[in-house]
């Protein structure tokens, strides 16, 4: 998440980074964070997307190492849903594509966290679909409608609301649809915690197995052919997949973390195997070796 010019976080994607001798190879994009560069409900100025985009662009867009699709440099829109609700998604956009296109004439791609509850009928009138070129869902957990353990219906479930936006966002032939998956998600007293095992005796890592298992199908009918992971490093969240040292199960999360007695383990790589095995396992079925 980017949440400002000079920020802790702009600093180490600028300065480490970008400029790493490892990074060639790996696509790097920047997420937005709205919620900690304007007011949300649009009641002070906007100004300062106009110029945090002229900085981003100045900075990032032409870097080699900057994701494009299309040759379009990527900008994911944190809480574009919110901003759609308070009617101010289209101003936010504009300033976004004018900044963009003034400084290095770039024509940037839009990727808005909209993907968020039901979604719209296929063929409905739907702003979002207009202003974005493509929606994804960055907050999975408060789609996955259950406590402690998603459970196979709850995978099921999601996944089914996946495949709608997917089926609308298509269908407006003018925005395409990025489908996302989590390991878990715990943030202490804010929200319910989720499990990284689908159920009590599951394996370890078995919700984000069967969660992008889903993912890969539906993202094979999209553009971008792209899949949201939610996320790299976000420990507060307990929605990372960056590795740790191994250790065993364990049920000693402190105070508010440990809510419901949930079993947590030292992972080490296993997120990003899940992730090499069920592409792997994707191609072989496909054919492609």
């Amino acid at each position: 998440g980017w949440r400002g010019p000079s920020t802790k976080e702009d600093q180490t994607i600028r300065d480490v980074i970008m400029k790493h001798p490892d990074l060639p190879g790996t696509k790097i994009a920047l997420l937005y964070q709205t919620n900690t560069r304007i007011d949300l409900r649009g009641d002070s100025s906007l100004d300062s997307i106009y110029r945090d985009v002229e900085y981003i662009a100045r900075t990032y867009f032409d870097n080699p190492n900057y994701l494009r699709i299309d040759g379009r440099p990527v900008l994911y829109l944190y809480l574009s849903r919110v901003l759609h609700r308070n009617l101010i998604l289209e101003q936010v956009v504009d300033l976004m594509r004018q900044a963009a296109a003034d400084n290095g004439g770039h024509d940037v791609y839009i990727i808005g966290d909209q993907a968020f509850g039901d979604a719209p009928r296929p063929g409905a009138s739907y702003d979002p679909f207009e202003l974005l070129d493509s929606v994804t869902n960055y907050d999975v957990y408060g789609d996955i409608r259950r406590v402690g353990y998603a459970r196979q219906d709850g995978v099921m479930e999601y996944t089914d609301k996946q495949r709608r936006w997917r089926d609308a966002a298509l269908a407006s032939a003018n925005c395409d649809f990025i489908p996302s998956v989590t390991p878990g998600f715990n943030d202490g007293p804010g929200h319910s915690p989720l499990s990284r095992q689908v159920h009590e005796s599951a394996d370890p890592g078995s919700l984000f197995r069967r969660l992008l298992d889903n993912a890969l199908d539906l993202a094979d009918s999209s553009r971008s052919r792209m899949v949201m992971i939610t996320s790299w490093n976000g420990f507060h969240d307990d929605t990372q997949i960056e590795p740790v040292l191994e250790a065993p199960v364990t049920r000693q999360a402190t105070g508010a973390y440990n809510q419901m007695q949930l079993d947590y383990q030292g992972y080490g790589k296993l997120f990003l195997n899940i992730i090499r095995q069920t592409i792997q396992k994707k191609k072989s079925s496909a054919g492609q070796r």
